[in-house]
């Protein structure tokens, strides 16, 4: 699939007068160095967020060691026999092991070895820019650059064709194990691939919703469908909110986004309860990660309690992981009472302390430390809670 897309795209450009033949050595750096790349990445991303991270960003970092840094002047072909398998195997390794936490030294590895090349060759060609002034007037360079960046650009729907794909093999295995009636099970994949079609946002929430709504029927595929559809409206045109019932859960979604904490949906959990959670940030230098992560829950409407926390994994902890900590939940205060940390609940976040703070007549805030029962390392919440807030006990589910 990837020989064919390159092939298309060549053909593209060749026609548009951007490739000929001179260009197949630059091609052919460009499918290894980093459409292979890309493919495993587009398969690993879990939605749109994570797919433009591996794609668009991740993807400049490669470019510019396979594409500038290479490109730009050409080496000798016996030092290009060895550096091809050599930058592959690396940039594989770096992208396999990113965010997986037991590959967290093996990653620090080959993104040094990443960067070190990167930065030899930058040497290397500026060096021989300098003794090549006519670069500058060399067309043929100047193809050169710009073909891995054609080539990239016109690999992107292919490579979210891939990532859809995937997406929908991932939620229809799950389909299948949620869902034990076959005529219900085949009405559920096809109704979900003609409603949601490349939109795997909502694909992911119908996913996510297999597990905690009653889906048996056609009619439970249909009220699950029409569920998450009415949500995406409300997101584009967000109610008006009365405060003094709570706050919105489309505006709590995008409090600590800046922080790259986000929320993809906010979904029904139990009875009325309805809550979302965030992606895991990863920080400190310590050989294993600490983990700061957010979520928040209401009602359908209104949102009334909202929790930062943070999981240290070593009692020798990072304290600039803690200071982190404190500016985020700095941060969701402000976003969601107007209110600021005053000295007293800042010492108390970096002291560790577990304490009650009255905020306003609305809200109130309970920071709460707690210690690892099997291991080392703790975990520190900081919980921002509305005076609506309820709390369900067993016997709401008699």
């Amino acid at each position: 699939m990837l020989l064919l897309n390159t092939i298309i795209s060549v053909y593209i450009l060749k026609k548009s007068g951007f490739w000929d033949y001179g260009q197949f050595r630059n091609t052919i750096w460009w499918f290894f160095g980093v459409g292979f790349v890309n493919i495993f990445r587009a398969v690993e991303s879990r939605d749109i967020e994570s797919f433009k991270e591996n794609i668009i960003k991740d993807n400049l970092k490669i470019l510019l060691v396979v594409e500038f840094f290479i490109n730009v002047y050409t080496l000798s072909f016996i030092l290009e026999l060895i550096l091809l398998p050599i930058l592959f195997l690396v940039i594989l390794f770096a992208s396999f092991t990113d965010g997986k936490e037991e590959y967290k030294e093996v990653n620090i590895l080959f993104t040094t070895l990443q960067s070190i090349i990167g930065f030899i060759l930058l040497i290397y060609s500026t060096c021989s820019l300098f003794n090549n002034l006519d670069f500058f007037h060399n067309f043929q360079i100047y193809q050169n650059f710009w073909n891995p960046i054609f080539l990239s650009l016109l690999s992107i729907p292919f490579l979210y064709i891939i990532f859809t794909y995937t997406s929908y093999e991932t939620t229809f295995s799950i389909m299948s194990i949620m869902i034990k009636d076959e005529e219900a099970l085949s009405y559920a994949k096809r109704t979900s691939a003609y409603k949601f079609k490349f939109n795997i946002n909502e694909l992911n929430r119908f996913k996510k919703l297999l597990s905690t709504q009653p889906c048996k029927t056609k009619h439970d595929v249909d009220s699950l469908i029409k569920l998450i559809k009415e949500q995406s409206n409300k997101q584009k045109s967000p109610p008006n909110i009365d405060t003094s019932k709570g706050l919105s859960p489309f505006q709590c979604i995008d409090y600590l986004k800046e922080y790259g904490l986000n929320l993809p949906s906010y979904d029904p959990l139990y009875l009325e309860k309805w809550r979302a959670s965030s992606n895991i940030l990863k920080t400190g230098k310590n050989a294993i990660y600490d983990y700061i992560s957010y979520a928040f829950e209401g009602s359908e409407n209104y949102v009334t309690f909202l929790s930062l926390s943070i999981r240290v994994n070593s009692d020798e902890y990072d304290i600039g992981s803690l200071k982190l900590f404190k500016e985020i939940a700095g941060t969701l205060l402000n976003k969601s009472t107007q209110t600021d940390l005053n000295n007293e609940m800042e010492d108390c976040i970096i002291n560790l302390n577990s304490d009650v703070f009255e905020v306003n007549q609305l809200f109130s805030i309970i920071v709460n430390y707690k210690k690892h029962t099997q291991g080392e390392g703790f975990k520190y919440t900081f919980d921002i809670v509305h005076k609506t807030h309820r709390t369900y006990t067993a016997n709401d589910f008699i």
